[in-house]
C-alpha cells in the first residue's frame, strides 16, 4: 500500500475535477425544450405535441408550471424527444 501526500490545495484541485466530471454528462446532454421548441423540432403543431403528451405517447414534465388557472407549460427532455421518434419507426 503506498501513501500519497497532497497539500489542502491539491486535494481541493482534485475534487473539483471529480464532482465536474461526474456531474457534467447528463447536465449537457439533455436539452429540455417547451412544447413552442418542440414542435418546432418536429414540423408539428403545438396542439399536436400537447395531444401527444395528453395520451402518454410523448412524455414532459409540467412541475413547473403555475398554479394560475393557465396552460400547464410543458416541458420535453430531447432525450424524451428521441426515444418518441424512436417508437414511431
Amino acid at each position: 500500500m503506498e501513501i500519497i501526500l497532497l497539500t489542502p490545495e491539491q486535494l481541493s484541485i482534485l475534487i473539483a475535477e471529480a464532482i465536474a466530471t461526474a456531474v457534467a454528462p447528463t447536465a449537457a446532454t439533455d436539452a429540455i425544450l417547451t412544447v413552442k421548441e418542440t414542435a418546432k423540432r418536429l414540423k408539428r403543431s403545438e396542439k399536436f405535441i400537447r395531444d401527444e403528451i395528453q395520451r402518454g405517447r410523448l412524455k414532459a414534465d409540467n412541475s413547473n408550471h403555475k398554479v394560475s388557472g393557465t396552460r400547464a407549460s410543458w416541458r420535453v427532455r430531447e432525450s424524451d424527444i428521441s426515444a418518441y421518434l424512436k417508437r414511431l419507426r
